[in-house]
C-alpha cells in the first residue's frame, strides 16, 4: 500500500505540474492532505499500541517483540472500556472519516475503508467498544490496531484515486486531430521507391507545456505544431 501511495502521489504531482490549473492544485492539494492524515492517524494508533505494550508488562523474555501478559483480558477490559480508552479510539475513527469524506466533497462513489462497524446482530455486545476490547486478551488487540493502521493507508488511496481522475478528466483531453505525413526521403531518384508513413496526430488545445526547440531556439506553436525552415548553407550534417 505504502509503494502503491508513493506511486500515486508522484503521477498526481506530475499531472498537476504539467496541466497548472487552479483546479489541478487544489486535487494535488486533497491528495497531500489525505496522506498526512494517514500518517497522522497511524502516529496516534501506534501511541495507543505502545501504551498497551508498556501496560502489558514490557517486553517478554523470548521475545522483546511481544510482552509478557499477552493473555491477560482484564487489563484491556480495564483500560478500553473502563477508562474510556476505546470510546477515544471510536471518536478518532469517526473524526478521520469524515476527514476523507470531506475531501472527496462527500462522493457517494468513494468507499473509504476506515470506519466503526456495526456491532453483529447476534454479539452479547452492546457498543462497539464492548464488542472490539471487552474480555478481549492482549495478543488479540495489536492485529485489530494493525488494520486500524492499514485502513488508513487505504482511505488516503481512495482520496488520491479520486482526485486523480478527476484530474485525468479535466487535464488531458485530446480534443484536435491531423493527418500527418512523414517520408523516409524529400526526394527519390528514379527506380528508387518511395517510402512514408501516414497517420492520424492527435493534441490538447488546452495544454500549455509543450513547447518545441532547434539548436536552443522556440519555435512558436499552432495547433500543436511548430514551423521550421532554414536556408541551405555549407557541408555536413546539421
Amino acid at each position: 500500500v505504502d509503494k502503491g501511495n508513493e506511486a500515486l502521489m508522484n503521477s498526481i504531482t506530475s499531472t498537476a505540474e504539467a496541466y497548472k490549473t487552479p483546479a489541478n492544485q487544489n486535487y494535488k492539494q486533497k491528495a497531500e492532505e489525505a496522506n498526512r492524515l494517514a500518517q497522522e492517524f497511524q502516529a496516534y494508533v501506534e501511541g495507543m499500541r505502545t501504551k498497551l505494550f508498556e501496560a502489558a508488562k514490557g517486553p517478554s523474555k523470548y521475545d522483546p517483540t511481544i510482552p509478557k501478559d499477552m493473555k491477560n483480558k482484564d487489563l484491556t477490559t480495564r483500560m478500553f472500556v473502563k477508562e474510556k480508552l476505546g470510546d477515544e479510539i471510536e471518536a478518532k475513527i469517526n473524526e478521520y472519516r469524515k476527514k476523507f469524506l470531506d475531501l472527496t466533497e462527500n462522493d457517494p462513489k468513494v468507499k473509504i475503508p476506515l470506519e466503526v462497524e456495526a456491532v453483529p446482530q447476534n454479539s452479547k455486545s452492546k457498543t462497539w467498544v464492548e464488542y472490539k476490547f471487552k474480555q478481549m486478551p492482549v495478543a488479540a488487540l495489536f492485529p485489530m490496531m494493525g488494520k486500524l493502521q492499514s485502513d488508513a493507508k487505504s482511505s488516503a488511496t481512495a482520496v488520491m484515486n479520486w482526485s486523480a481522475e478527476k484530474m485525468n478528466a479535466q487535464a488531458i483531453v485530446f480534443d484536435a486531430f491531423q493527418p500527418a505525413f512523414s517520408a523516409e526521403k524529400s526526394y527519390v531518384i528514379a527506380g528508387e521507391k518511395f517510402s512514408a508513413d501516414i497517420f492520424l496526430s492527435a493534441f490538447s488545445t488546452t495544454a500549455d507545456n509543450v513547447s518545441i526547440s532547434v539548436n536552443g531556439s522556440g519555435l512558436p506553436l499552432k495547433d500543436g505544431i511548430a514551423h521550421f525552415e532554414q536556408t541551405a548553407s555549407g557541408l555536413g550534417e546539421k
